[in-house]
């Protein structure tokens, strides 16, 4: 028990009592369940292929690409309350994914491909892969959760895979980009791109064998291009081919910031998607090469699409934390260029705030118990130490609310009055840009500014940059100023130091207008000729 204990431990259990109970708990529930079956037929030079992809990723510690060709296999499908032999098709597979965790044990994962109208569930393209390389319940839940805000979903869930007859147990099924998965999300047809990460991985693996790690320049966010699945279908279809050269010039154009953001971007979704992954404790999806986007040829927009969430983790730092910093920048990656849009920024506040409702919360988890209890019975059958650990989305809720809930936005200092408009310099302090909504005068009036002024975030290990603000007024008696996060519905305010902070090159101004002033004390001995200072022999009071 005790070497049980510590070996359980040492995947990150909290302990083989737990694991019991969750055991006996969870296990019997999976006897009601009948999910549905894929069995698979390789023959002998399919499987030698296969045997060779893996052979080769176990020794290079990463899955080689070059020679990871599909096989052809025959696909048995069996539904539950479905007749004998129901979903059965031809089709392709090639083993899956880039890193080692898809090829350990018996359980591979598959990319699988089926021929004309064969399909599994109603996808053409889909993976089967071991539960845990998307963290078991954990993508199910963030998938369900997408699919409730209106953004295009995968279809994921569970079930039972056979190959060659032998039983691989449970596996986790995730459909792959192609037009059913815009079909079934209510989308009109339209490419599904990317920036190719072809070269971003060349860069994370080179030199896992050899260990010759050098800085390349190719693997960056900036060098990549944008890529489309199903190219060559696209290529054979003019109207495809007009939309998907729309979608580059669009990204191209973001890029290098002749577009904003939002006028590339559906905002709501991108701001909804953003939100969602600090609930979700999902930051390790904010890769650039992990994130899918559908092109929308009627609103010429780009939208996110829900993919590998990489969740469940605690949100102590939120997405947008010291991101927005001022003016967009050519070297900024995908994700800062997102949050320093101040339309994207408002869309991700107002839903953060949503999300981090508990009654929004609870509400999720009641429309979904009968899927949620289904999908997890199926995965108890083989991991009932699985359980979805609500307490984990209940704690980012209340970091959320704290991380939005800040004590001060920024210091604010009167410069005073210029005519008839009376200036503050305002220091940022915080990690999110906050948004300045009017100046309080001694008598109770209010001012506004006499522009739409956003505060950005403080740069991390720097000291604030003092933003110049002009309100009009013609006295002198600024008191407090009423700012909020930029996006949140919540006013605070910040009270007025009744001094001056003087602002940018000012402070290198007044440095410079000062003379040296050495000659006026009577202990300092000046000698212009060796230019030197000394401080003269005896006791002096400074």
């Amino acid at each position: 028990a005790w070497y049980a204990d510590r070996k359980i431990k040492a995947y990150g259990h909290p302990g083989l009592v737990t694991f019991a109970k969750q055991w006996w708990r969870n296990y019997p529930k999976s006897f009601a369940m009948d999910p549905p079956v894929v069995s698979i037929e390789v023959d002998e030079g399919g499987m030698e292929q296969l045997y060779s992809v893996v052979e080769r990723a176990r020794a290079a510690g990463v899955i080689e690409q070059e020679g990871n060709d599909y096989v052809e296999g025959r696909f048995h499908v069996e539904m539950p309350g479905a007749g004998e032999g129901t979903g059965d098709f031809k089709g392709k597979l090639r083993i899956k994914g880039k890193m080692t965790d898809h090829v350990e044990g018996k359980k591979w994962s598959f990319r699988v491909v089926a021929k004309k109208s064969g399909g599994f569930l109603g996808m053409k393209r889909f993976s089967l892969q071991h539960p845990g390389t998307r963290n078991y319940l954990c993508d199910w839940f963030f998938h369900q959760l997408m699919k409730g805000e209106g953004i295009i979903a995968l279809r994921y869930g569970f079930c039972k895979v056979k190959l060659n007859d032998e039983d691989l147990g449970v596996y986790a099924y995730e459909e792959h980009f192609g037009p059913e998965l815009l079909e079934n999300n209510g989308r009109l047809p339209g490419p599904i791109v990317r920036f190719d990460p072809g070269l971003f991985w060349l860069h994370r693996t080179q030199g896992l064998d050899d260990g010759a790690k050098v800085n390349d320049a190719y693997g960056a966010y900036q060098a990549a291009n944008l890529d489309a699945f199903s190219t060559d279908d696209i290529a054979k279809d003019p109207e495809e081919t007009k939309y998907y050269e729309q979608a580059i010039a669009l990204m191209d154009g973001f890029r290098r910031g002749r577009l904003k953001a939002s006028d590339v971007f559906d905002v709501e979704r991108t701001g909804k998607r953003l939100a969602m992954l600090d609930l979700v404790g999902g930051h390790h999806s904010m890769d650039w090469s992990d994130v899918k986007f559908y092109f929308d040829p009627v609103a010429q927009r780009l939208e996110p699409i829900s993919y590998e969430s990489f969740s469940a983790y605690p949100t102590k730092e939120l997405a947008g934390a010291y991101q927005a910093t001022g003016a967009f920048s050519e070297s900024d990656e995908l994700h800062t260029a997102f949050f320093k849009d101040p339309e994207i920024f408002t869309s991700y506040v107002r839903n953060l705030e949503r999300y981090s409702e508990k009654a929004w919360l609870d509400s999720a988890f009641t429309a979904l118990k009968g899927p949620l209890d289904s999908a997890s019975a199926t995965l108890y059958g083989e991991f009932p130490y699985k359980e979805l650990d609500r307490n984990v989305y209940y704690a980012n809720q209340r970091s959320i609310r704290a991380l939005l809930d800040t004590p001060k936005g920024f210091h604010a200092y009167n410069n005073g009055l210029r005519g008839d408009t009376l200036t503050l310099a305002l220091v940022p302090i915080e990690s999110l840009p906050m948004q300045a909504d009017s100046l309080v005068l001694s008598d109770g009036r209010r001012v506004a500014p006499m522009k739409p002024t956003v505060v950005p975030c403080r740069r991390i290990g720097s000291v604030g940059d003092p933003l110049e603000v002009a309100f009009l007024a013609k006295e002198d008696s600024a008191t407090k100023v009423i700012y909020h996060v930029l996006g949140s519905s919540v006013r605070k305010e910040v009270d007025v130091f009744p001094f001056k902070m003087s602002v940018s090159s000012a402070q290198d101004e007044l440095l410079v207008g000062m003379k040296p002033n050495a000659q006026e004390f009577p202990f300092l001995a000046v000698d212009d000729v060796a230019k030197t200072i000394t401080i003269k022999p005896g006791a002096w009071k400074v």
